[in-house]
């Protein structure tokens, strides 16, 4: 009565206006499961399909579902999760989802464990976990944007805030947002506009870096947190983005800067004495492992130090940068590597290296919540999420709620705990 009786794909937009692909599997017994995916720009291939919505088109994406993953998948078990991420690989056969797309992949996979999880009458999170799936992440949260994000003078791409000082996730969660509504606060205070942009965070006309990071000070003493103790801060970088890759230096033009690799590595090191940065993703480009492994042996005592791009959710690339000492932690992304099982294998191997895995809710605004349950289901640590302003991070805020609610007294919140040693000396402002 479990066995896969039916697969639809239809194409829909997110919550950015953008499309994205929904999955449906329907079971013999009458279960059913759904998962929709975005269509975006991300290090694995996803299929446009022709150039409608901008070259955005999810088209091809879901007609590849119906007309060529849903016959195969058609009779197989939906609990062998592993046979049916497997099936998808090989009729994919190559390294990036070129030829099936991995949003296409992803949405049937995770709407299989959906249509899995209903069968047994189980949350989603318990059916990925089992019994001791009871670990409530730590929220890293993306308030501020800068880079590409926004074309403003601050180089990094990302800012966020970590309520790591919370006892609960529902109280996480309330801290990060009163430190968002008073960042606001703050931003106009200094005469900037407070629009928000890419995943909800603020846009605006930052002079630097350093502007970035003062501001966000000021928005957690401003909400009555202690910054380091309460709240702690988070960068992403994004070197590659101002990498020059032909001088193999780093232009961090707003604020007139141009950096070798070892003077990047020295202006990391200044910030993190000076601001509570407990995490810094993407320090450097994809490419420089050696640079890694020299910021590795000189900050991963001070602060966690993510691959994101560096990785991109690839169990080769993760491997890689174990053995060579390269990051101490990395960023877990389910749409690059287009499954579960294939995500599960990262996590798995990061967590025997004694590192930790970041889960992050992939970009786009897809209106799903299954990494909420995803996250809780593997015990995550930490959680990489957008700003509390769209529907499309509300949503999984929602849910963690709901899991926190559900699990009762046997949830668990690690707080700083989930970053080790890294929430001592350094972050404390």
């Amino acid at each position: 009565m479990s066995l896969i009786v039916g697969i639809l794909a239809r194409k829909i937009l997110d919550t950015r206006g953008n499309p994205a692909v929904e999955a449906e599997v329907s079971l013999a017994s009458g279960a059913s499961g759904r998962a929709a995916v975005s269509s975006y720009d991300f290090e694995t291939s996803k299929l446009h399909g022709i150039p409608r919505f901008n070259g955005k088109s999810t088209l091809q994406a879901a007609t590849n579902i119906e007309t060529i993953i849903a016959p195969m998948l058609i009779g197989i078990d939906a609990l062998d999760q592993s046979s049916v991420d497997r099936t998808m690989l090989d009729l994919d056969a190559t390294d990036n989802k070129a030829n099936l797309g991995a949003n296409a992949m992803l949405s049937v996979s995770l709407a299989v464990a959906r249509a899995a999880a209903d069968y047994l009458k189980i949350p989603l999170y318990r059916y990925i976990g089992g019994v001791n799936a009871k670990q409530m992440p730590t929220p890293m949260m993306k308030i501020l944007n800068g880079g590409g994000h926004t074309g403003n003078n601050a180089g990094f791409q990302e800012f966020l805030i970590v309520p790591g000082g919370a006892d609960s996730w529902s109280e996480a969660l309330r801290m990060g947002a009163e430190v968002f509504h008073n960042l606001r606060t703050v931003l106009m205070s200094k005469g900037h506009n407070a629009a928000t942009g890419a995943d909800g965070g603020f846009v605006t006309e930052l002079r630097s870096n350093e502007e970035a990071l003062t501001c966000l000070v000021q928005a957690i003493q401003r909400a009555g947190y202690r910054p380091g103790r309460d709240v702690a801060v988070a960068i992403n970088a994004a070197a590659e983005r101002f990498h020059d890759a032909e001088a193999d230096i780093y232009h961090l033009s707003g604020e007139g800067r141009v950096l070798s690799r070892t003077e990047l590595i020295n202006y990391y090191e200044d910030l993190i004495r000076r601001y509570p940065v407990i995490s810094i993703e993407d320090g450097l480009t994809v490419d420089d492992w050696e640079g890694w492994q020299e910021m590795t042996d000189r900050l991963g005592h001070m602060v966690q130090l993510v691959g994101g791009e560096l990785f991109a959710t690839s169990l080769q690339r993760l491997r890689q940068g174990i053995r060579m000492r390269a990051a101490n932690s990395v960023l877990i992304k389910p749409d690059q590597p287009g499954s579960i099982t294939e995500t599960l294998d990262c996590i798995e191997t990061a967590r025997r290296a004694g590192w930790a895995a970041v889960l992050s809710c992939y970009g786009g605004g897809a209106d799903d919540d299954s990494m909420a349950d995803l996250a809780v289901g593997v015990n995550a640590w930490q959680i990489k999420t957008g700003a509390p302003s769209l529907s499309g991070n509300e949503i999984k805020y929602k849910q963690l709620l709901d899991i926190e609610e559900g699990l009762n007294s046997a949830a668990h919140f690690d707080g700083w705990e989930a970053f080790g040693d890294f929430s001592a000396g350094n972050t404390i402002y």
